[in-house]
């Protein structure tokens, strides 16, 4: 029985180079793909749980394909061509924890509705992407965890009108008046003649609310930083775990 020649004995080296076809095959296999130019497959492990209405438009917006082709040399822009995994979510379906966690699957233009996973652990994402590091993507998960916001502080020009009218309402119906202001019906009228609207203490009573509503907002404030301290932490320790 013959056996073939190995890959670098002359007669097959010679064989090669007469056929040309092999050389030419080779070649044409080692050009590089312009479809594959910049394309990366990263992973990313499951962040901490996000909100579902915060991370489809964040993948929606990272899955559309740019509108413009970059130049040539030009980095591309960032955009996800695959995704697929499982992570942690907040909202229905939630277990004793608060989350429950769903399969994801999306392609370039197209982010499909998650789906809840047989899984009790998420796996995290798999993606294949331009323009994106494994920071990157973890950075726009991260982003899509809800936090209670702040709120401003009131002043009595942005005093909700419905609280200003039950003050107004309560002083006519049951503050007392000074001895030289009555009520005629429609307004507050002194033994001078001088009418108003306004009952002689509404400002007293409008600081009041004022005050009231503004401890509210300090408590509303304070949980709020106090939160999104906790999750500044919690991000810090999840970035530390990506490659």
């Amino acid at each position: 029985m013959s056996v073939p020649a190995p890959f670098y004995a002359p007669a097959m080296v010679a064989a090669r180079a007469v056929s040309g076809g092999w050389a030419a095959t080779r070649a044409a296999a080692a050009t590089p793909n312009p479809a594959l130019d910049g394309v990366l497959l990263l992973h990313v492990p499951p962040p901490p749980p996000v909100a579902l209405n915060l991370l489809v438009p964040a993948l929606t917006a990272r899955c559309a394909k740019p509108a413009n082709a970059p130049a040539p040399g030009a980095p591309h822009p960032a955009q996800i061509l695959l995704l697929y995994g499982s992570l942690r979510v907040l909202g229905a379906g939630a277990d004793a924890s608060g989350a429950a966690v769903v399969n994801l699957d999306a392609s370039a233009g197209t982010v499909r509705p998650p789906v809840p996973s047989a899984q009790a652990e998420p796996t995290g994402l798999t993606v294949l992407c331009r323009g994106l590091t494994s920071a990157a993507l973890a950075e726009i998960l991260l982003g899509c965890r809800p936090l209670p916001p702040r709120q401003p502080l009131y002043t009595l020009a942005t005093l909700p009108a419905e609280h200003t009218q039950a003050v107004k309402d309560e002083l006519r119906d049951h503050a007392p008046l000074p001895d030289d202001v009555f009520y005629d019906g429609r307004s507050y009228v002194s033994f001078d003649g001088t009418r108003s609207e306004l009952h002689p203490g509404i400002d007293v009573a409008l600081a009041k609310l004022l005050g009231e509503m503004n401890d509210g907002v300090r408590k509303a404030n304070a949980f709020a930083d106090e939160a999104a301290a906790n999750a500044d932490a919690d991000g810090k320790r999840y970035l530390a775990t990506v490659a």
